[in-house]
């Protein structure tokens, strides 16, 4: 369980079971928010290789934010180890410095909330940086960084991340065995918030939210 104290009250994250709450009431969450209005389609994909896939992704991302937050543990297995090392070699060859690490985001404004993957310096720019273990995942990242993005800066808003500038660029970090691969930024931001912000309303309309 993570909890901050904000300007609005406590807002907490829970791992197991998965969730975001504001002052004890449970809030959206991206994944939800996707997976309801259809942006995300997992139906035609083997029940099996998904499973495996969403388990090898939450390893390597526990994995690297081990690593970055200097946490001691067990040898690694060798696949999700190699997985870690393509990252490793990463922030060696382009100097990347992660800042912000697996940080829960809440928009209280919109009523969700979300994880950050990595926020850090890239070639002297500030970025988003999601990690995508798998091609499942990988061609929605730009609606899911925007509403990252969105939260990072109601977050500012209540007075959190100030050494950090609001407007940051958005990228997948697509890590795999042998080869890791740091996408292009996404450049329609505005776009990619209303896709995310029709998706949240879709959600909430077939929830029953908005029933006249």
């Amino acid at each position: 369980m993570i909890e901050i104290q904000t300007k609005i009250g406590k807002f907490e994250f829970c791992e197991e079971p998965h969730g975001y709450f504001l002052n004890g009431k449970k809030l959206d969450n991206t994944t939800s928010i996707m997976d309801a209005a259809g942006i995300t389609d997992y139906s035609k994909a083997n029940p099996d290789d998904l499973e495996a896939a969403r388990v090898k992704g939450q390893a390597v991302h526990l994995a690297i934010e081990w690593l970055e937050k200097g946490v001691e543990h067990e040898p690694l297995h060798p696949t999700i180890q190699a997985h870690v090392d393509q990252y490793l070699m990463f922030k060696r060859n382009t100097g990347f410095e992660a800042v912000v690490v697996e940080a829960p985001l809440l928009c209280h404004a919109y009523g969700y909330a979300t994880k950050v993957d990595l926020i850090g310096k890239y070639f002297g720019n500030w970025v988003i940086a999601e990690i995508k273990t798998s091609a499942y995942s990988a061609k929605h990242t730009p609606i899911q960084t925007a509403a990252q993005l969105l939260a990072f800066k109601a977050m500012k808003n209540l007075g959190f991340y100030p050494d950090i500038p609001e407007n940051l660029h958005r990228h997948s970090l697509e890590i795999y065995e042998d080869r890791l691969k740091m996408s292009h930024p996404f450049l329609k931001e505005d776009l990619n918030i209303s896709v995310f912000l029709s998706a949240l309303w879709i959600a909430r309309y077939k929830r029953g939210d908005y029933a006249e």
